[in-house]
């Protein structure tokens, strides 16, 4: 998913292009749900820091900023997400956090 080359001037989700974009609007079309993309905060995918807390966008679902994510590269990211939707040729995927406890 990547910004529009003419972002600044859009709002909101039409914001953004590519497939995972796509997939978003007919979800919610399909489904019936409201939803935001957002950068994440920081600008990171998410990386585990030196005090075992996450940065990026595992951090953002870590701390309930956000309970959905695109992600890519999970492989070390799996021990804290539930991996619901996944495409294996380009290793992006949508995840959300789990509901048990560690």
């Amino acid at each position: 998913m990547t910004l529009k080359s003419n972002s600044a001037f859009l709002a909101g989700n039409d914001r953004f292009e590519g497939y995972l974009a796509d997939i978003l609007r007919l979800l919610a079309t399909s489904v019936g749900f409201d939803y935001e993309i957002r950068v994440s905060l920081d600008g990171k995918h998410g990386q585990l820091r030196a005090d075992s807390a996450w940065d990026g966008m595992i951090g953002m679902v870590q701390r309930r900023v956000t309970s959905v994510v695109v992600v890519t590269n999970i492989t070390t990211r799996t021990g804290i997400i539930d991996l619901r939707f996944k495409k294996t040729r380009t290793k992006s995927m949508m995840v959300q956090k789990t509901n048990t406890t560690k």
